[in-house]
């Protein structure tokens, strides 16, 4: 998996508008907040950013589309705002009616994004809607399937499921690496599109090396500070 250099990215970030920069400083102090409610939480969004731009390049995605997820993966739980913390934060299993409230930060989260005229932001809107959808229509709000899913929520969808399945929750304990691998190429063509996971999956090895030294990895590269 390729990493950008701190040119790529300050050719995306000034191409051409000072309002560009200006946008990006939003999106950190947003990105910030999140911190202030569950560091977890926190912790997550920037994996998830991180870890899902890289596999978009190795998918071959255009250099754009890749910096552009970069920034824009870490807001796709951001309707969580609107979610209430006996909620997010319960130590155990949610109920069916807290479920259907937990479901709903999807709508938030694009309903909070989905007006700016930015390319960041349209979408981060995309995969605030779409990361819980389903290859096979499973998935929530509006069960999607397959290529009706947009590729940024498919490859974000992948990447959140692993990310969450190997952290800490307040419902749940991590699995192992290897375990969580497992899940994610048992689901391939069910849960998730085969293309990604066969993708993420050749990259096993530079993920586990990833998570062994995660907190150097989040804190100087997800936003930037190579």
């Amino acid at each position: 998996m390729r990493n950008f250099t701190n040119q790529n990215r300050e050719d995306f970030i000034t191409r051409g508008a000072q309002e560009e920069k200006v946008f990006l400083e939003m999106m950190r102090i947003i990105y910030k907040l999140s911190e202030y409610r569950d560091y977890k939480t926190y912790e997550h969004t920037m994996r998830v950013g991180w870890l899902s731009a890289r596999l978009a390049d190795s998918l071959n995605m255009d250099k754009e589309f890749v910096l552009a997820l970069e920034y824009a993966a870490p807001l796709h739980d951001i309707g969580k705002i609107g979610i209430p913390d006996s909620i997010i934060l319960k130590p155990g299993k949610l109920s069916e009616q807290e479920f259907e409230v937990m479901k709903k930060h999807t709508i938030y989260g694009y309903e909070l994004l989905k007006n700016s005229s930015t390319h960041v932001m349209k979408m981060a809107a995309e995969i605030a809607l779409n990361h819980h959808e389903r290859w096979n229509g499973s998935g929530y709000p509006r069960g999607l399937k397959e290529e009706q899913i947009p590729v940024s929520a498919q490859i974000v969808g992948v990447v959140d499921s692993f990310d969450a399945m190997v952290t800490d929750r307040p419902y749940k304990d991590a699995v192992s690496l290897e375990e969580a691998f497992k899940e994610i190429q048992i689901n391939s063509g069910i849960l998730y599109s085969p293309r990604v996971v066969e993708e993420f999956l050749r990259h096993k090895s530079e993920v586990a090396k990833y998570y062994t030294d995660i907190h150097g990895v989040v804190n100087n590269q997800v936003l930037g500070r190579r």
